[in-house]
């Protein structure tokens, strides 16, 4: 079957290096394809870019948002959100769930801290209080 994307509130700033994010209903559970479709390690990147002379640049410090699921494709696993400073060098911290609907709230809190240029710490405590 193929899904419809979920909706994510993205500010300015950011760029979509891949997205298969899929929205699964609360209580609707996800076909034996679905895992192999849409739950695996690989699922969203995102990353924060800024403005420059000779078009978009990654600033020192931006923040990388990844999304996968894990185990890949396991229907016992579940969403892992890392947030990274710098590409992969720094990593801050990750966000585990289950629920699609708590996941792309975590996905949107973090566009959004990103976007307002939140210190780490305050991105971590307020996907804390997600949980």
């Amino acid at each position: 079957m193929i899904r419809k994307l979920a909706s994510l509130e993205v500010p300015t700033g950011w760029l979509m290096l891949f997205n298969n994010f899929v929205h699964f209903g609360e209580g609707e559970a996800p076909a034996a394809d679905d895992y192999e479709l849409y739950l695996t390690q690989d699922i969203l990147t995102v990353r924060q870019i800024s403005p420059g002379a000779e078009g978009y640049f990654e600033r020192s410090g931006a923040l990388s948002i990844y999304l996968g699921w894990y185990p890949d494709g396991d229907p016992d696993g579940s969403y892992r959100l890392d947030l990274y400073r710098n590409g992969i060098d720094e990593r801050i911290g990750f966000f585990e769930q289950r629920s699609t609907s708590i996941i792309r709230n975590a996905l949107n809190l973090c566009l959004s801290l990103g976007a307002h240029h939140a210190e780490d710490s305050e991105i971590m405590d307020a996907l804390g209080e997600l949980s």
